[in-house]
């Protein structure tokens, strides 16, 4: 269609200041996909931007959807979502209808990553032999490991942590411990882990605190 104006847009490099990083997405890990735009006397219902989703990123992301992110110098913490960004084919991402662009901004290809969720309703039930206590829980959501903090209460009382449980989980809806002291209060928290499609490992908040006495 014929423009309503006639535009000047400027691409270019992204501004030092772009961050590498963007929470809630994955940029990937050489963030490649990443240009600065300019427009000046831009279309009234704005420019449509279209990036790469380069095989590097798609394989990183997974499951995961692929999305556009937007950074401006001026005014905005970090990344954000562009709206209604979607791939179009299997290798560039696009959204219309971007404005505000008169001073520029940079955007990038990067795929959503759903937020790590807190394990919950942990509880600490006594084992059948002595010294033996089950821990259960709700998972953390988008978890795919979970890790164990437990302490008898009389050391946590005294501030002696030499003797603290720190462990993995046997799965990521249950811990069985033996060992323990029986007739001794102990208390637990639990967190939930996944590793990152970039690499390294995420984990969230501890659950709430969870008491058990062993037979």
């Amino acid at each position: 269609a014929r423009l309503d104006r006639s535009p000047r847009i400027t691409i270019a490099p992204p501004p030092a200041g772009a961050p590498r990083t963007a929470a809630g997405y994955g940029l990937g890990r050489d963030v490649q996909a990443i240009v600065s735009v300019r427009a000046v006397n831009a279309p009234s219902d704005g420019l449509e931007i279209c990036l790469p989703a380069l095989p590097e990123l798609r394989a990183e992301a997974g499951d995961y959807p692929i999305t556009l992110v937007r950074y401006d110098s001026a005014g905005v913490a970090g990344w954000r979502a562009v709206p209604d960004a979607r791939l179009r084919g299997t290798n560039r991402v696009c959204a219309a209808g971007i404005g505000g662009l008169q001073s520029g901004a940079a955007f990038a290809a990067a795929y959503v990553i759903p937020p790590l969720g807190v394990p919950s309703d942990l509880t600490v039930t006594p084992g059948a032999a002595p010294g033996a206590l089950t821990l259960s829980w709700t998972p953390g959501a988008q978890a795919t490991r979970h890790w164990i903090a437990g302490i008898r209460q009389s050391d946590w009382d005294a501030g002696d942590f030499s003797n603290a449980i720190w462990t993995a989980a046997d799965s990521n809806t249950m811990h069985r411990l033996s060992g323990l002291d029986s007739g001794a209060e102990y208390v637990f928290a639990v967190a939930a882990g996944r590793r990152m499609p970039a690499g390294g490992m995420e984990w969230s908040d501890w659950s709430g605190l969870a008491r058990g006495t062993p037979r």
